[in-house]
């Protein structure tokens, strides 16, 4: 079956899919790598499952995470499916207003990494002092390839902004690929660049997340053995559904129970949890983002 080309959603078509709906789910479309219409084939999946649960849920797809978080503050949708990024923009936004109504088993424990050629000898967050090492970072709004590992890095005092003593902003050592900007790195293709960056001796460094350095090892990308880990961020939560404390109650624990009977043992909805790469979706919780939280701030700070 052919699909529509995703377009930016219209107020009048989201005040329709309010009117017909007990819940209005938002998310962000986009092309991934491995799998362009992954996206649309999960969300079409599982506003299917919530109807066998007798839930009435409207999908509604944005073209990027600003706009997605503009209308859950509004109020123009009841729950978003946030990257951590888009979450603690929303909460910025809303303050106490804010909540997490539902994650998948895996959003929790990520991590980011810097990668090295496996013929390298680089080992340290220091070795970035060293006038000949380039780093690689991915999309400037992507937390695994660029906000997280430029947080971590200030905070070993190796600046990439603004530090004349140690690494200045200089494209000749600092390269950042910038790809889809808006959705947060969810596509993936700024981190391909990373990795092919570092195996073709472009940079000595790289930045990305540590499960995509195992995915697309996985699905040849690259070489597994080609490149190493030297350095792994602390863990933190990713993705979450994020809602607002006035969207009515009796909606959300009836939009969390059906969410909740999501069950790996059936088939059809096997489809779908393989597709979001899950096991089980798992209560919300604000653990995990601490780390998140703190990285955010600094960013938003920078940008604003």
């Amino acid at each position: 079956m052919k699909r529509q080309k995703v377009r930016r959603t219209n107020d009048q078509e989201i005040s329709l899919a309010q009117s017909r709906a007990e819940i209005v789910l938002g998310c962000v479309a986009y092309k991934c790598f491995m799998q362009p219409d992954k996206v649309l084939d999960i969300w079409e999946r599982a506003q299917l499952f919530f109807e066998r649960q007798g839930v009435s849920v409207q999908i509604i797809f944005f073209l990027d995470y600003g706009v997605q978080v503009d209308a859950l503050v509004r109020g123009m949708i009841d729950v978003a499916w946030n990257t951590p990024l888009a979450y603690m923009q929303t909460k910025k936004l809303l303050g106490e207003n804010c909540r997490i109504i539902g994650m998948r088993d895996t959003d929790k424990n990520n991590t980011c990494v810097l990668i090295t050629r496996a013929d390298f000898s680089l080992q340290t967050f220091a070795d970035l002092t060293k006038q000949d090492v380039k780093l690689a970072l991915g999309s400037s709004d992507s937390l695994y390839a660029n906000i997280l590992p430029r947080y971590f890095l200030n905070k070993e005092g190796i600046l990439l902004a603004g530090n004349k003593q140690k690494l200045p902003t200089d494209t000749t050592r600092l390269v950042v690929f910038e790809k889809d900007l808006g959705k947060h790195g969810d596509t993936g293709l700024s981190e391909i660049d990373v990795i092919q960056a570092v195996v073709q001796k472009k940079v000595h460094l790289g930045a990305l997340s540590k499960s995509n350095v195992e995915a697309y090892g996985a699905h040849g990308v690259f070489d597994p053995k080609a490149i190493r880990i030297v350095w792994e961020s602390p863990p933190f939560s990713h993705c979450n559904l994020t809602s607002r404390r006035d969207v009515g109650e009796k909606k959300i624990r009836a939009f969390q129970r059906a969410l909740f009977k999501m069950k790996y043992s059936d088939p059809r909805d096997r489809t779908i949890m393989d597709l979001e790469g899950l096991r089980r979706w798992v209560p919300g919780s604000t653990r995990g983002y601490e780390l998140v939280e703190k990285a955010a701030a600094v960013y938003f700070g920078q940008t604003k």
